[in-house]
């Protein structure tokens, strides 16, 4: 009866063992996973401190675009044809792979408005203070007619451009440089 009662005990001391290595080991096992996601949402706390300073040097790409800058490469019709460059990622990429060159369709009709943007040039800062009228932009009305082939231009449009191959144009700025024919 004794060594019955011998073996009971050892077999209750070798469960309660087990019973209490096995708590220990999944509480371990749950403690661990706590402390990984503590740390794992410092560094997101840090990864994005790190977005907010890259911020400042290379804002996002705007979710809509109004304006485009570029060279006119086709005429036809009441339409032009802009060649322009179009930003692919915020952050610089190597061979100037952030950068596509893009073509669009500008629609005009007759609430389009043309204008001539005719741009000083470029004086040192100095200058500026004591600057002549003559160094001032001026504006000039211009017709459909005056646009050409190769001219620069920057098109607004009151609608999305953004990723657009045909637009309608609001207005037309034909920029020109003075001394420049």
């Amino acid at each position: 009866m004794e060594k019955k009662l011998v073996i009971e005990g050892a077999i209750l001391v070798i469960i309660c063992f087990l019973i209490g290595f096995g708590i220990g080991y999944f509480t371990g096992k749950i403690s661990t996973y706590k402390i990984f996601l503590a740390k794992l949402a410092e560094k997101e706390k840090e990864i994005n401190w790190y977005k907010t300073l890259l911020g400042a040097f290379y804002p996002p790409l705007p979710k809509e675009i109004r304006s485009i800058t570029g060279k006119i490469t086709k005429i036809e019709g009441n339409s032009i044809w802009v060649e322009y460059q179009r930003k692919m990622s915020r952050f610089p990429l190597p061979e100037g792979k952030n950068i596509e060159i893009k073509e669009i369709k500008i629609n005009t009709n007759n609430k389009t408005k043309i204008v001539g943007l005719e741009m000083p040039p470029l004086i040192p800062r100095e200058l500026l203070k004591n600057a002549s009228p003559e160094w001032a932009i001026k504006i000039i009305s211009l017709q459909f007619e005056d646009l050409k082939v190769g001219n620069q231009v920057r098109v607004t449009s009151k609608e999305n451009i953004k990723g657009k191959a045909e637009i309608l144009a609001n207005e037309i700025q034909l920029i020109t440089f003075k001394g420049q024919k």
